[in-house]
């Protein structure tokens, strides 16, 4: 019953509309291009820059370890808090029962949220005597059932059932903690490696070998063995009675580059963090899957901490910033962080080398070799003659051609020669077996092949000579070429195609939603004309254009696309000002877009020019502002469906007068009074979901009578 002074609230029902979150069976060896890697800067979190170590709570929220404390991260909105004096958060652990534990400088505890949903720090340090406590930093901890492990240099500490019990080391130093699975080992410098057995720390033999850089990771490895990484020497495996190198295809660059810290990935994959280059991942039997470092996006070369979710991402706290590594994501990235080769328009792959056509020239480096080595950076040079504006790359009959602002080229390995003058080639496509037609700045140029198999410029059609985007041919004959600038134009050619027989131009007055921003395409053999108010279709007999709502309808948000590209098969790639989508028209009147996983390729592609190339059926090659995205069809249909999280009602906030935060955590609690004067509520709600793919929430509201 409601109450003039009182308001039960009962929350807001939420529905998500998002793709399906995806999970990938295996790590696919990205080496062209990185994973996507997502940025989460100083400026965004709002705390200090280094970030030492990171934990996900049964909620799904992140939580990092950071120099001013305990950030809190719930795929929205992010939270600082605190520790007694402000000191640096080293370490933080969740025992997936609502405690997130943390510790610093003579510091550990755990924070838990109390009965108003706040999140509270419990110290711990009181159950402690006074020659215990600790006087050093707690660099780790780790959660064991009901057990706690606390670990700085100069104790364990271990708190199970409200007490704590100090396994102090002798004078000896040792270094950090390690659990693998349910076993804790600690190395002791210059010595070897040491079990923790209750409260004893037992030897294991032979362990000494193990490198005299200090043991920076213990991984869990096939058949009961170790995987050992030190700073310096490499990696090791110790199978209980004997250690010995690991031979794998890593240990030079972590030694040079320094490893920092290790995460196990699927049980089967070995990511390490360096001090100097990033993150390498190996799999079990050494080969590297991948290399992210801060040229293939990382915000900072040196990786402080690393954590692998229950999803795949890998967690990256940084020297500088914190970063996420998507894992399962089907798109690989190369960006041109020095600005080398401009604006990317155009892109394709040619015996063994990758084109970039940009604002500045034609670009090219090698491709197989970068493809079978990961440390290999590509080594884009411009092929001298092409600088200016690089407009199209079309592979045609085994021929590359090159539409640039002075002309057209052929394009061969490092070089290129000049097969037409008219400058401005937009569009080239085949008109028939042996001849080529292409937009040009001034009309329409014709292309025929010689003796020997090559394009050659053959004449200018006649009777026609107005900027041309785009042109396709019809099922009567009839070309259709989109103006640069201002409506469509329906043209008659000749029989030997040496001029336009009839020209007829469209414009509103003829059905079309407006003269400007209209292209036409090409979509299962039929010809659709695309505008900022959806899809048209030509009707012959009214020789009138109408709205192609039947399409429209089934594309959605995607019906006012610019672009139409032919992907493979029935699968188009539909790009709506940035927006991209691949959609399937394999099923007769049903259709399958997907755009969520492209979604964060929003923005980056040059508007009205963006450009997707096919490599083969499964890999194609996407333009973007400032390089280029690998997108591999097979890892996308090798994912497999996993459950979302749930969407969590965060902050309440009373805003009525002076705002006042209500509860910090509302998705705790099961009813929340709020005073009747309190008429003005502002409810913050999120989703732990980590992923490329955006977010967007739906709501109803229900009010009380």
């Amino acid at each position: 019953m409601m109450h003039k002074k009182a308001l039960l609230f009962y929350g807001f029902i939420l529905f998500i509309i998002f793709p399906v979150s995806v999970k990938a069976a295996d790590i696919k060896i990205k080496s062209v291009g990185a994973a996507y890697v997502q940025n989460y800067y100083k400026s965004t979190y709002q705390a200090a820059n280094q970030n030492w170590s990171i934990t996900k709570d049964e909620h799904g929220i992140m939580y990092f370890g950071n120099s001013e404390g305990l950030l809190s991260y719930d795929g929205r909105y992010w939270q600082l808090y605190h520790m007694p004096n402000r000191l640096i958060v080293r370490s933080v652990a969740a025992d997936g029962k609502g405690r997130i534990y943390a510790g610093g400088f003579g510091e550990f505890g755990y924070w838990e949220n109390n009965a108003k949903g706040f999140l509270t720090y419990h110290s711990l340090i009181g159950l402690l005597p006074q020659h215990l406590i600790p006087t050093e930093e707690i660099w780790k901890i780790y959660v064991d059932g009901s057990r706690v492990f606390f670990q700085g240099f100069g104790a364990i500490y271990i708190y199970e059932n409200g007490k704590i019990t100090a396994v102090k080391v002798p004078n000896q130093p040792y270094l950090f903690l390690f659990k693998v699975n349910h076993r804790f080992i600690i190395e002791r410098s210059g010595v070897g490696l040491f079990e923790l057995v209750g409260s004893k720390l037992v030897y294991l033999p032979n362990s000494n070998v193990v490198g005299k850089s200090g043991v920076l990771s213990i991984l869990p490895y096939q058949q009961n063995k170790l995987l050992v990484g030190t700073a310096k020497d490499g990696l090791f495996l110790y199978d209980g009675i004997n250690a010995k190198p690991f031979k794998n295809d890593a240990n030079d660059f972590l030694k040079t580059y320094q490893l920092n810290n290790g995460s196990l990935i699927q049980h089967k994959y070995f990511a390490y963090g360096t001090i100097l280059n990033g993150v390498i991942i190996i799999d079990s039997t050494g080969k590297i899957v991948q290399h992210i470092n801060k040229l293939s996006g990382l915000q900072n070369n040196t990786v402080l901490g690393l954590y692998t979710d229950n999803d795949q991402n890998l967690w990256a706290s940084l020297d500088n910033g914190i970063d996420r590594i998507e894992l399962n994501s089907p798109l690989y990235f190369y960006e041109d962080k020095t600005g080398k080769f401009g604006t990317v328009y155009s892109s394709i792959i040619f015996n063994n080398k990758i084109y970039l056509g940009t604002n500045q020239g034609l670009f090219y480096s090698d491709w197989g070799a970068a493809a079978d080595n990961p440390f290999k950076a590509f080594d884009f040079r411009m092929i001298p003659g092409s600088q200016g504006q690089v407009w199209d790359l079309s592979l045609i009959d085994g021929r590359l051609l090159c539409g640039h602002n002075n002309g057209t080229y052929e394009v061969n390995g490092s070089t290129m020669k000049n097969i037409s003058s008219e400058t401005g080639g937009w569009t080239i496509k085949k008109l028939g077996i042996d001849h080529l037609i292409q937009g040009t700045y001034t009309g329409l140029a014709i292309y025929k092949k010689d003796d020997a198999g090559n394009w050659i410029f053959d004449h200018k059609v006649q009777n026609y000579d107005q900027p041309s985007t785009y042109v396709e041919r019809d099922n009567e004959g009839y070309l259709w070429i989109s103006h640069a600038y201002k409506g469509v134009y329906k043209i008659k050619i000749s029989d030997d195609l040496k001029k336009a027989v009839t020209v007829k131009y469209y414009d509103t007055r003829q059905g079309l939603p407006s003269s400007y921003h209209v292209n036409i395409f090409s979509l299962n053999k039929s010809i659709v004309f695309s505008s900022d108010s959806g899809f048209y279709y030509y009707d012959n007999i009214s020789d009138r254009f109408y709205k192609y709502d039947r399409l429209n309808n089934m594309l959605g948000s995607f019906a006012t696309s610019n672009k139409i590209i032919p992907a493979f098969g029935k699968k188009y790639w539909f790009i709506n000002h940035g927006r991209v989508a691949l959609t399937d028209f394999s099923v007769p009147g049903k259709l399958k877009i997907d755009s969520s996983r492209f979604s964060t390729l929003n923005g980056q592609m040059v508007q009205n020019y963006e450009n997707i190339s096919r490599i083969n059926d499964q890999l194609h090659l996407i333009s973007i502002d400032n390089g280029f995205v690998i997108f591999n069809a097979q890892d996308a249909e090798t994912q497999f469906k996993t459950a979302l999280p749930r969407v969590m009602i965060r902050q309440l906030e009373d805003i009525s007068g002076n705002n006042v935060q209500l509860t910090d955590n509302a998705y705790l609690l099961k009813d929340i009074e709020i005073p009747y004067s309190s008429n003005s509520i502002r409810i913050k709600y999120s989703i732990p979901y980590y992923t490329q793919a955006g977010v967007k929430f739906k709501f109803f509201r229900r009010i009380l009578k």
